[in-house]
């Protein structure tokens, strides 16, 4: 690891220590958007850790990414960063600039995981952290 990546693991292994509780994943199995960790995973940018700079991300590479995700799965953090990563990554690839809904496009159909108990590949679309799964599309304004 350079020091950019150590400095990354630091990163993510203490804002998972500090934020990432029992509760929260207890809380998250039973439907609970984890809001505040979304917010402070996508404000810190560790979502983009893979996609170059031109594109919005941090420039970094697939393996930057791993450190990321790795720490997720040891914290047993109950949200879709590697489905998020690898969406952002085919944004960037197609030429488009991946971020989060934010105000101006507040809608995000890959900010979501499969609910508890659901076994389809029905897409649920975000807004502001809360789940609606009864619309196909998001309907502007």
């Amino acid at each position: 690891m350079n020091e950019m990546q150590t400095l990354l693991s630091d990163t993510v292994t203490r804002l998972f220590t500090d934020r990432v509780t029992t509760e929260l994943r207890e809380s998250a199995e039973k439907g609970q958007w984890p809001a505040k960790l979304w917010q402070d995973v996508e404000e810190g940018g560790l979502t983009l850790t893979q996609i170059p700079e031109a594109r919005g991300g941090g420039g970094g590479t697939w393996q930057d990414a791993y450190i990321v995700v790795a720490a997720a799965g040891r914290f047993g953090v109950p949200l879709p960063i590697a489905e998020t990563m690898v969406g952002a990554w085919l944004l960037a690839e197609s030429g488009l600039d991946p971020h989060s809904g934010g105000p101006e496009r507040p809608w995000s159909s890959i900010a979501w995981p499969r609910p508890p108990g659901r076994r389809n590949g029905r897409r649920w679309w975000v807004r502001d952290g809360r789940c609606d799964p009864g619309s196909s599309r998001p309907r502007p304004g």
